[in-house]
């Protein structure tokens, strides 16, 4: 599965070799991305790659978010509940 720098899947592949020719790129280069093999998130194309299931997708648009909070060195935190009576 290719995911965008945002978070938002692109496209979907049988297999890697199906990912590395469509996006022409060795399939030993994905394989590497989805194994975490390497330390670097993106693949050189600027996308990055996980398997096709709930738990690889969210761990990969996770680390996407960490790397760009990492990034901005924002530490963003969630605002409180704010309930009106009226």
């Amino acid at each position: 599965m290719k995911i965008s720098p945002d978070g938002e899947i692109v496209d979907f592949y049988r297999s890697v070799r199906e990912a590395g020719r469509k996006n022409h790129m060795s399939y030993q280069t994905i394989l590497d991305r989805i194994s975490e093999k390497v330390k670097s998130l993106y693949a050189p194309d600027g996308y990055v790659y996980c398997k096709d299931n709930a738990r690889a997708i969210n761990k990969a648009v996770r680390r996407i978010e960490l790397d760009r909070k990492e990034e901005c060195g924002v530490d963003f935190i969630p605002a409180p509940e704010v309930v009106f009576d009226f």
